[in-house]
């Protein structure tokens, strides 16, 4: 059995991923894109490069959503 590579990034419909001081998914975020994030994150492994790690674990405790404390847990390695 194979394994599959999917990768998601949330582009705005001009081409742009994210800026400084942009809110996360565009401010955009709510209950339906909540659980389809919930949804595909429950069956997926995350990659991340040391650096995206980095900036993410020195994130202050108001800056941390609800979904943060998966980064740092890791139940399938």
């Amino acid at each position: 059995m194979g394994s599959t590579l999917t990768v998601d990034i949330f582009v705005s419909v001009d081409g742009w991923a994210g800026s400084d001081g942009l809110p996360a998914y565009f401010g955009y975020a709510g209950r339906e894109l909540d659980e389809w994030i919930a949804t595909e994150t429950a069956a997926q492994r995350i990659l991340m490069g040391p650096k995206t790690y980095e900036l993410l674990a020195g994130l202050p405790e108001e800056a941390q959503g609800d979904g943060w404390g998966w980064t740092t847990r890791c139940g399938r390695c």
